[in-house]
């Protein structure tokens, strides 16, 4: 049983339900600093899991990769339409402005495809350790009661694509586990650092026309190219 992925997409509800009451009493300025905050957090995160890689090469290329596939497909805007169109619904016809669907996609990126998430669920899959999932629920509860003090209740319904997405890939690792080497599990967490990298800075409001959620396709690429890379160059 998958503790450790269980009880990170439990700390994501409960602290986004959490955050929706709370979120009622505190100023905006308090928001706006909290918002903040939580943004050099998630870059201070990021370069923690960049240091980890093996080649920077092979990281290099598939961010590049990744970010002209997601590029190409539009990621982001799909998902921003997407967004769009469900959010006044889920909030019973609020409306909501372009900041705040800016804003709740990079959180839903910083839940749902951070580098130290997939890294921990992949980590559990193939290994059956769930402290790396256990120790992040335990920071994403305040993240989630914080972000929802910003953006509402609404934080709370990304617990149900993160869960997705984490049985996606807790799948996968039981198949590949074979295949996959520390060389390879290395460069994947130095993409994840720098989606989580770019997300902090969008968060925060340092460079907000990122398209965080087009350099995903890195975050799968990197696993063949650094195969390749540690084939041809060792």
């Amino acid at each position: 049983m998958p503790v450790g992925m269980i009880t990170d997409v439990a700390s994501l509800l409960i602290g986004g339900l959490l955050g929706g009451v709370i979120g009622k009493r505190l100023s905006e300025g308090m928001k706006a600093a909290l918002n903040n905050t939580f943004g050099f957090c998630a870059m201070a995160i990021g370069i923690r899991l960049i240091v980890r890689m093996s080649s920077l090469s092979a990281v290099v290329l598939a961010v590049v990769l990744g970010v002209i596939v997601g590029e190409l497909l539009r990621l982001e805007d799909r998902v921003n339409g997407g967004v769009a169109a469900l959010a006044p619904k889920l909030l019973k016809g609020q409306a909501v402005d372009e900041a705040f669907i800016s804003l709740f996609c990079a959180v839903a990126v910083v839940f749902c495809c951070s580098g130290t998430g997939w890294y921990g669920v992949l980590n559990e899959g193939f290994t059956g350790d769930s402290s790396i999932l256990v120790t992040k629920a335990i920071l994403d509860f305040f993240t989630a009661i914080i972000f929802a003090a910003v953006l509402g209740r609404l934080v709370s319904y990304i617990a149900a694509p993160q869960l997705l997405i984490y049985i996606i890939l807790f799948s996968i690792s039981r198949l590949v586990v074979p295949f996959v080497t520390d060389t390879m599990i290395a460069d994947f967490s130095a993409v994840g650092g720098i989606v989580e990298l770019a997300t902090g800075m969008r968060i925060a409001g340092i460079k907000k026309d990122t398209k965080v959620i087009n350099i995903i396709p890195a975050m799968i690429l990197i696993f063949p190219i650094s195969a390749l890379w540690t084939l041809l160059f060792g």
